[in-house]
């Protein structure tokens, strides 16, 4: 017999989860998370981008400050309100931007990529309540342009297997680091890493691996994106410069208490072992300052 899933949460349980949650202090989580991070950028400020989907979607945003979007999905007849977190990306004139989408319930996560040179984009929808792999965080691609903006030239946004066979080992703060190897398109492996310093014992002893559930996309050369769903009901979208090995993005979903959780994330790395050893250590490359 086929395998049925029932979930914790009823639909009715994750819309009052999100009716009860503090906004405010969920970006405040996120602040030990984005200790890698500079400030957000001001690059968007006083632009209206309408942009196409190839899949239908139309998404139209206004950037009136730094932390204020507006944003329609139809066709402008209404504009939402929401903080939005515009992280510029260390590998070029790439914007990523986390928001939530609070039209209805439950709410959405949202990070969208904008490439300010070419005008692709692509939106990340994070949605609740969904059956995905025994998950209720399901994070999904969308590719586009902006419509009138860039020079729409070159290579659009597009499914990818440039992380596959590769491991990088993310250091978030001084406490938590750990290792995501990128065995195929859409499955990432997540081993927690021991403390610098600790003895590192086989692949065997590696405490709290998941084999993870993801999409990888390129938006540049050297530039990808990867989302992958967590246990505890929690998205992760990671903009990752190769180069640098420096990412931007976010988490979204329930977290393990029970609480709507939307943070900005960011990370230095290094690469790690194929074979999932920790011999090799983290946070090998320098991030440029400037």
């Amino acid at each position: 017999m086929e395998k049925v899933f029932i979930p914790i949460y009823s639909f009715e349980d994750l819309c009052e989860i999100c009716r009860q949650a503090d906004i405010d202090a969920t970006r405040n989580d996120g602040l030990n998370m984005s200790r890698y991070r500079k400030d957000f950028t001001q690059d968007l400020v006083g632009k209206e981008f309408s942009c196409k989907f190839d899949d239908g979607n139309h998404l139209i945003f206004r950037f009136p400050e730094v932390n204020k979007l507006l944003w329609s999905d139809d066709d402008g007849k209404e504009f939402h309100e929401e903080y939005c977190a515009p992280m510029k990306s260390t590998a070029g004139n790439v914007i990523g931007v986390y928001f939530l989408r609070r039209a209805g319930l439950p709410f959405e996560g949202a990070f969208t990529v904008f490439d300010m040179d070419t005008g692709f984009v692509t939106w990340v929808s994070v949605t609740l309540g969904t059956h995905y792999d025994e998950k209720f965080a399901c994070p999904m691609p969308h590719f586009g342009e902006i419509e009138n903006f860039g020079t729409h030239e070159g290579e659009r946004h597009h499914y990818s297997t440039d992380l596959v066979g590769k491991s990088i080992d993310w250091k978030y703060n001084e406490q938590f680091t750990i290792r995501h190897s990128y065995v195929t398109p859409t499955l990432t492996i997540s081993p927690h890493m021991p403390e610098k310093g600790a003895e590192y014992g086989d692949d065997e002893d590696f405490i709290f691996r998941r084999f993870l559930k993801a999409f990888n996309a390129k938006i540049r050369d050297n530039l990808v994106l990867t989302s992958f769903t967590e246990p505890g009901n929690c998205a992760a979208v990671l903009l990752i410069d190769m180069n640098q090995v420096h990412d931007i993005g976010c988490f979204f979903g329930i977290t393990h208490e029970g609480k709507l959780g939307g943070v900005t994330i960011t990370a230095m790395g290094g690469w790690g072992d194929p074979g999932l050893k920790a011999s090799d250590g983290y946070a090998k490359v320098q991030v440029d300052e400037e």
